[in-house]
């Protein structure tokens, strides 16, 4: 498991780094976990053309939100508001940001 975004070009970092100041500014989450092909290294970047198409396909940052325990706001609540402020920052990054949530409560919280 990586522990550090080294592997990742320097402008994923920082908008994994923007990302995660919307989440903290937002829900002041228990953890804020990186998970999926960024967090492999494992991502896709492609362009091409088809016909007279230009086709462009980017890798999603998944992400996994730890509420802590006694947050009461619903999930789709907490996802629209990061969502939000993700697309209206510039440059946008919210067709970026996957959003996965679970309370502490429900998540074994272990270190490795």
């Amino acid at each position: 498991m990586k522990t550090s975004l080294t592997h990742l070009p320097e402008y994923r970092i920082k908008e994994i780094e923007k990302a995660l100041q919307i989440i903290v500014e937002t829900v002041s989450p228990e953890k804020v976990v990186l998970y999926g092909s960024h967090a492999t290294g494992e991502w896709a970047e492609d362009r091409y053309v088809e016909g007279h198409v230009l086709l462009d396909y980017e890798s999603d940052y998944d992400i996994l939100v730890v509420t802590k325990p006694g947050d009461i706001r619903k999930d789709y609540e907490i996802t629209d508001q990061i969502v939000n402020r993700c697309r209206y920052r510039v440059p946008p990054i919210w067709r970026k940001v996957m959003l996965a949530q679970a309370s502490a409560c429900a998540v074994n919280i272990k270190e490795i």
